[in-house]
């Protein structure tokens, strides 16, 4: 016979052998399985429940049955020991097909059991008073001190109370064993804020206290925060403080107006600028110009020298900016020129009263003409309405120089205000 053939013969015989051997094996298994659990049912009868769970266990250890759980259990409760009942009615439930019978007794007996696994923890906090929640339950359990009964194992305890930090803890809550627990809450800083004016924003920069009009009160976990206060038209204050545990921090804040500068130039030196009618400072010859510092918002200026025309005028205060104002003073007007003016306009008036009157000379002569035409009547009209006409130009000549000479002798002072962005 061929080698390879001989191969595969002599291992299809061994795999033969070794599943008779693992059938045999198994079958062997049951068969000790059966006894025991045969052993274990006779002392259960017997009320020998611990002889009964030994043989029990060794059966389950072999086949691993649901039901031999189950049996477990009722032994474990008979012998008092409601923990491990307890718990091989859960593996019974959790490994035990829907079909299988004694599911619902399971369940019930879990019902039954589960008072019986409480454990009394006793919880006390600083500061007392503090509410009690335990793992996800979002009903008050207690407040410390308390004593609470938990079932055995691992919990989560979160304690709230006023003016300090939630905390949570775990606790392992064993049968048998006293459990007691002291937990000590950090405390809260509480930080007041008042502002003025009474409509100022106040915002803690903290990323949870929403912000306030007028005052704010948080209550806060220690630590350094910053605040914030503004309002329009005020100048922004910001504020850091450092909160400790159980602290009261209390802050007064007035916002003040942000201060503006104004640049005011001259052509002269000496000339003297007022703001809202007091006095800011005098141009140099070095320079011509005053800086004056203000309030934001409307201010009114005047820039006056001794002999010239002075300048006033209303100049908005921009903070951020700079503003400038450039005068340009002029000089009053003088006393010739003065003199001229009102000697032009006497001119005037006389030439202007003498003209009417002789035109009303040469309209009479017209009238006598009409009424007795002569030669005589005829030159008298026109050499009156001749001199008429010339009274008439010359008022209105000289009126027009009074004009003029006033105008040139009362040019007032001229100011121009310009905006620089603040650097």
């Amino acid at each position: 016979m061929p080698t390879g053939v001989c191969s595969v013969v002599a291992v299809v015989a061994w795999l033969t052998i070794a599943s008779s051997n693992a059938e045999a094996d198994t079958q062997a298994t049951e068969a000790m399985a059966r006894r025991l659990f045969a052993r274990a049912t006779a002392a259960y009868q017997h009320a020998d429940y611990k002889e009964a769970l030994a043989h029990y266990r060794e059966a389950y250890e072999l086949v691993a049955r649901p039901k031999l759980l189950f049996n477990m259990a009722r032994c474990e409760e008979r012998l008092g020991d409601d923990e491990a009942a307890y718990h091989d009615y859960q593996r019974f439930l959790a490994e035990a097909p829907p079909e299988l019978a004694g599911r619902n007794e399971a369940a019930a007996k879990l019902v039954a059991l589960e008072p019986k696994l409480m454990v009394p923890v006793q919880i006390a906090a600083s500061p007392e008073g503090a509410s009690i929640y335990v793992d996800e339950s979002q009903e008050v359990a207690g407040r410390a001190p308390a004593s609470l009964s938990l079932r055995p194992g691992r919990h989560r305890l979160r304690l709230v109370a006023e003016n300090a930090l939630p905390k949570e803890v775990e606790i392992e809550a064993k049968l048998g064993a006293a459990s007691a627990i002291n937990v000590v809450l950090e405390r809260l800083g509480i930080l007041i804020v008042r502002a003025q004016p009474p409509d100022a924003e106040i915002r803690l920069l903290d990323g949870v206290t929403p912000p306030a009009i007028g005052s704010l009160r948080a209550e806060v976990a220690p630590g350094s925060y910053r605040l914030v206060v503004r309002r329009s038209g005020y100048a922004e204050t910001k504020i850091d403080d450092i909160i400790g545990a159980g602290e009261t921090v209390r802050q007064q804040v007035a916002l003040a107006r942000p201060s503006a500068v104004l640049s005011v130039r001259t052509n002269l030196d000496g000339a003297t600028v007022f703001v809202d009618a007091m006095p800011a400072g005098m141009t140099a010859a070095a320079h011509r110009h005053v800086s004056v510092e203000a309030a934001e918002g409307p201010h009114d200026v005047a820039v006056e020298h001794a002999g010239y025309l002075p300048w006033h005028g209303q100049v908005h205060f921009s903070a951020g900016a700079a503003t400038t104002l450039e005068v340009r003073l002029v000089p009053q007007p003088s006393r010739g020129a003065r003199a001229a003016t009102w000697t032009l306009g006497g001119v005037a008036a006389a030439s202007g009263l003498a003209a009417t009157v002789v035109g009303l000379i040469a309209l009479r002569d017209h009238a006598d003409f009409n009424a007795t035409p002569s030669r005589e009547t005829a030159d008298s009209f026109r050499s009156n309405a001749n001199l008429s006409y010339v009274l008439f130009g010359t008022s209105a000549a000289a009126l027009v120089a009074a004009g003029v000479v006033h105008h040139v002798a009362a040019a007032s002072s001229e100011g121009r205000i310009g905006m620089e962005a603040s650097p």
